[in-house]
Order: C-alpha cells, then structure tokens, then sequence
C-alpha cells in the first residue's frame, strides 16, 4: 500500500522515516539533565540504540523519491526532483544514496553530460 497514491513511498517507508525523525528530538531530550534522572536517560539512551539498529537492519528497503522546491521571489521558483535509498557497504554502516531525475525543468536524460564526446 502507498501514500497519497505515490507509487515511490510504502507504509513501512513512512514508518521509519518517522522514527528516524524522532532521533533529533530525544537527543533534544536528554540535553535537559535537569529534568531527568539518570535512570530516565539510561532508558531513553537504551530505546534510541534500539531503533538506531532497527533503522540500519531495514534501511536498504527504503526507497523514495523526494521534490524539494526552493522559492526565490514570488515568481521564481526551481524544482529538484531525486529519487533516493539506502546503501549497506559494511555490516552497521548505511549510506544514503541519490539520483537527481529532473531540475528546473529538465530531465534526467539532459541532465546527464553527453556521452562519447571528443
């Protein structure tokens, strides 16, 4: 099953793209000692080494395709489009790996330097 009819994107995809997200905000977390206990970050430290692995285990199923539109002035505007996934080239390393299909208008095939030129 997709999102939003986009072929590119599966429900798993979102799910742990999601949970990557939550990353950020626990370290945002344990950065107010105050408010904690050592317990309470012990726990915290314990399930984001918990999905940290979970991520890398599953992250060579992940595939997507991303648009990232950048406005300039109201008039101006430029869009990138990239399809992207993950890489494992060594046990608990994952790479992030991107094709860029169309820029401003333009294809992949015209993005593309030209072949065999002299």
């Amino acid at each position: 099953m997709t999102q939003h009819g986009n072929p590119h994107v599966s429900d798993a995809t979102l799910k742990m793209m999601y949970r990557v997200m939550l990353i950020p905000a626990v370290l945002l977390c344990l950065t107010r000692a105050e408010a904690q206990t050592e317990e309470a970050r012990r726990m915290v430290v314990e399930r984001l080494s918990q999905e940290a692995d979970r991520f890398i285990e599953t992250a060579t199923t992940i595939q997507g395709r991303e648009t990232l539109t950048q406005t300039q002035s109201p008039r101006t505007q430029r869009q990138v489009v990239s399809d992207y996934g993950f890489l494992a080239l060594q046990p608990g390393e994952v790479h992030e790996i991107r094709q860029v299909s169309r820029a401003h208008g333009s294809t992949r095939a015209s993005l593309s330097p030209p072949t065999g030129s002299t």
